[in-house]
């Protein structure tokens, strides 16, 4: 009963809510599993098959080419019971003898209608006079056919047309790969007609004949495009016209050299060639993603080789053989520009031939999406191969994923986008992920540990909502968003501009409910959850799918899952496609250049929101709850994002951000989207390049670009947000429904991009008249040192000298400040030089601070550009009409 001594006691408050999650169960990591082949048609019975086609835009018919002559279609290839069935049968003419045959097919991009399709082979009839050096001298043909009316499953034999016709005397390096380009043109490959070291000399020439290279053809013979120069071996129809035209751009149109030397003047060039210097070029295919022209060539003792074809391009054969000599080196020029191979790998003796394959853009198969697969025919090995740019430089990354001796060619099935390989022996794989060797994941939702209670969504401890300040548009759906870092000491890298640093472990959830009555919020069903997971070194995604009694979700398959829903809208009553994306395709989103979580870095959260239980800036309160390893700047002083129906935010604002939101992952510097604009917010418009830039496809219309100002058609950008016009809809990933309050604000601000019109205005404004001398743009009326046009950008008064907008450089404090005058509807640039010759952008990481002095606003960007050597540099503001 008697008191202890005193003890002193340290009693420490937390002000932070923040509280660690003890439930998720999610794996760390999502290991690859490992790859197996599995017969794809066991009861077709095929003989050496050496390629694959199918018609543009079917799915069920797969033609397989015979070597020996014949062309089989395996009909209803989805079913359990595929059937097949004879389309073409020419073994009475064809030779066979080594890699001679039936080689190639391609179907005309518009073959529902007009029937027409492509193959190369090489006849058994000897030509004359020449009957060959190394044997019996054929010719390899490429011949135009159709298909017979009434029967989409035969031949019509009596249609064939030759296009060109090939020397062949010796029996090895026919290539003979056919595949229509994104461009619309036929492209052919072509061997050096065989021996092992150039015999005939038919490499490093483009005068002697079709041999050693890419050939490019316009079979629709377009008007702009060329006729082929006369040979000796082309083939005419009853006006003597070619059966094609050469492409106007194809790279040795109009040629007097070639690698240095000139062309004699008794020689045809023939303009046909694409690429040059190719030895056997056995397959090759385009990158659905970006167009990409691969090819697998077969080497001769030293070396085998992956080419990335691009026109003009010399692939070095017969002088070079990989990046070592080849048979021919000591006749190289000086100067002389080839191409090495993207990857190359040795041949053990004569045993190895590549074989070139596909770049896999399937959704089953995580660990492929993106990598270009080949194989090998003798070595019995199929490899992945992948292109990372590290440090600026690209590095490539190859990994053997199965094995499997005769294979002869690639083919992806569009159904899913399985890598089909045919085999000489008699067999189409089909190349799948082993499902043993990926590790258990919860197969529902409640198993994942993210919420309490499904119920009503309400989540775990250390489980918080959060809420982005522009939605990604996903198909009309109302979405939420929670996030979590597990461990309680777990810690972000703030940036301002640059995507945030997030530790492993980290998870993101977002939730998808769709009304399927519009404008009525009690008609939502609950339709996706989604989780987002930080690994090590990346990212990975899981969805689960809402069961129909709305009390539990179910982990989709890895290739993700296509669903319906009738909707009503405005009364009408239809279907709404929904697709549930598949762990491949989250990942071409939420890449390592985008930051992984696209709506999780400091323009998204820049908001006021519920947040850890309280309505606050999320910034801040993150930063308050111990989230970040560094300082966060005032968020009054940091850049937001806009919604597209925020009328205090000018239009332009308005839309970048809704560009960066929904393009950024993929257009950016080190991105994967074709063309160069680029949709990150701290650059300025100028700077994004879409201001008539350029596309990587116009459509057709060289007029087109990418943004023209004041003329919504011919404009890409909004071709593609529309989805009209013969382009595809962006975004391209999971969205089957129109963004339409997005069309019709892009629509406008093109409209009002147009500073021609706003001139007008400004012009009448200031001197009364669209017409007078004193209005013309280039008319100087207050006689200082800027014309009326400069004036209209500046936003000056055009009759008042000196009225020009402040800016100022502050070189006061330890780091030069820049200050200049906010001008309304327009977009600035600052940039710097040492020499007023070289410029380039101002320091875009530093926030812009915005403040007011009377009626006048001002913004005050700060570099990191220390005082002395700022005293160095000059500085100039470039100004662009921005509504």
């Amino acid at each position: 009963g008697q008191l202890s001594d005193p003890a002193n006691l340290t009693i420490q408050f937390d002000n932070s809510k923040r509280l660690p999650n003890t439930t998720l169960n999610l794996p760390d990591e999502l290991p690859l599993g490992d790859y197996k082949l599995v017969n794809a048609f066991p009861a077709i019975p095929l003989e050496q098959p050496v390629n694959m086609a199918m018609p543009p835009g079917e799915s069920e018919r797969l033609f397989v080419l015979e070597k020996g002559g014949k062309i089989i279609i395996i009909d209803d290839i989805t079913s359990a019971s595929p059937q097949s069935k004879v389309f073409l049968d020419i073994s009475s003419k064809v030779s066979v003898l080594a890699e001679r045959g039936l080689l190639g097919l391609a179907f005309h991009p518009d073959y529902a209608n007009n029937r027409t399709f492509f193959i190369v082979y090489t006849d058994n009839v000897e030509p004359n006079p020449d009957p060959g050096a190394f044997g019996i001298t054929r010719q390899t043909l490429l011949s135009r056919f159709k298909t017979t009316p009434g029967n989409p499953n035969k031949a019509d034999l009596s249609s064939e047309r030759i296009l060109i016709r090939m020397i062949d005397r010796d029996p090895g390096h026919q290539a003979g790969d056919l595949e229509f380009g994104p461009d619309g043109y036929l492209y052919m490959s072509s061997g050096d007609e065989g021996t092992q070291t150039d015999t005939f000399n038919n490499t490093q020439t483009i005068t002697s004949g079709f041999h050693s290279g890419i050939l490019r053809f316009d079979v629709d013979r377009k008007p702009e495009n060329l006729e082929p120069n006369p040979h000796v071996y082309l083939n005419t129809d009853n006006q003597g016209k070619a059966f094609y035209k050469v492409p106007n751009d194809n790279p040795w149109v109009g040629a007097t050299d070639f690698e240095g030397k000139p062309i004699p003047q008794n020689a045809v060039v023939r303009t046909e060639f694409y690429a040059a210097g190719l030895r056997n070029p056995w397959q090759m295919s385009f990158d659905p993603a970006n167009g990409d022209l691969w090819v697998g060539d077969v080497g001769t003792g030293t070396r085998e080789e992956i080419n990335r074809i691009v026109k003009g391009g010399n692939y070095q054969w017969a002088y070079k053989e990989g990046t070592v000599d080849g048979t021919k080196i000591g006749f190289m020029p000086p100067g002389f520009t080839g191409i090495p191979p993207i990857y190359e790998y040795p041949r053990p003796g004569s045993s190895a031939a590549v074989i070139g394959g596909i770049a896999y853009q399937g959704d089953k198969m995580i660990g492929l999406k993106g990598a270009y697969l080949f194989g090998d025919y003798q070595l019995n090995k199929i490899w992945s191969l992948r292109i990372e740019t590290k440090n600026d430089e690209e590095e490539v990354e190859v990994e053997e994923i199965a094995y499997e001796g005769g294979i002869t060619s690639f083919f992806a099935d569009p159904n899913n986008g399985d890598p089909l390989l045919s085999d000489f022996e008699g067999t189409i794989w089909r190349l799948v992920e082993d499902q043993t060797a990926i590790p258990d994941i919860a197969s529902n939702l409640s198993q994942t540990g993210a919420f309490a209670d499904l119920e009503t969504l309400t989540p775990n401890p250390g489980v918080y909502s959060y809420d982005p300040n522009v939605r990604f548009w996903s198909d009309h759906a109302d979405k939420l968003r929670w996030f979590s870092i597990p461990e309680e000491d777990g810690t972000m890298t703030w940036n301002n501009s640059l995507p945030w640093e997030y530790p492993e472990g980290m998870v993101w959830v977002k939730h998808f409910d769709l009304e399927l009555n519009r404008g009525d919020p009690n008609s939502k069903i609950r339709v996706e959850t989604r989780f987002l997971v930080r690994t090590d070194d990346g990212s990975y995604g899981l969805s689960y799918q809402w069961d129909d009694e709305q009390t539990e979700a179910y982990l989709v398959p890895a290739e993700g899952a296509n669903l319906e829903y009738d909707v009503s809208d405005k009364g009408v009553t239809r279907t709404q496609d929904w697709r549930i994306p598949g762990r491949a395709q989250c990942l071409q989103c939420h890449t390592s250049v985008a930051g992984h979580a696209l709506s999780f870095n400091t323009r998204q959260l820049n908001k006021v929101a519920q947040i850890f239980g309280d309505t606050t800036n999320q910034l801040s309160a993150l930063e308050e709850n111990g989230y970040f390893s560094n300082s966060v700047e005032a968020p009054s002083s940091l850049p937001r994002y806009a919604n597209l129906d925020d009328d205090s935010v000018n239009l332009t604002e308005r839309i970048r951000s809704y560009l960066a939101v929904h393009c950024v992952s993929c257009h950016q510097p080190g991105g994967t989207g074709l063309g160069s604009w680029d949709a990150r917010p701290e650059v300025s418009l100028l700077s994004t390049g879409i201001i008539n830039g350029l596309a990587g496809k116009n459509g057709g219309n060289p007029d087109n670009r990418l943004i023209v100002p004041g003329n919504p058609e011919a404009s890409i950008l909004l071709s593609r947000l529309s989805g009209c016009c013969g382009f595809t809809r962006m975004p391209p990933l999971a969205s089957s429904e129109l963004d339409q309050e997005a069309v019709d604000r892009m629509t406008e601000w093109i409209e009002l991009l147009d500073n021609t019109q706003a001139y007008r205005s400004w012009r009448l404004e200031n001197f009364g008249s669209d017409s007078s001398q004193e209005g013309d743009p280039a008319f100087n009326a207050d006689t200082d040192q800027f014309s009326n046009y400069f004036e209209f950008l500046l936003a000056s008064n055009p009759n008042e000298a000196g009225s020009s907008p402040f800016v100022q450089l502050d070189i006061s404090s330890e780091k030069a400040c820049l200050i200049y005058e906010s001008l309304a509807q327009r977009s600035i640039q600052l940039e710097i030089s040492e020499d007023m010759i070289n410029w380039e952008p101002w320091y875009q990481g530093s926030p812009v601070e915005h403040f007011n002095q009377g009626e006048v606003q001002y913004s005050k960007i700060e570099g990191p550009i220390e005082l002395e050597d700022a005293r160095q540099l000059f500085f100039r503001i470039s100004v662009l009409w921005a509504p």
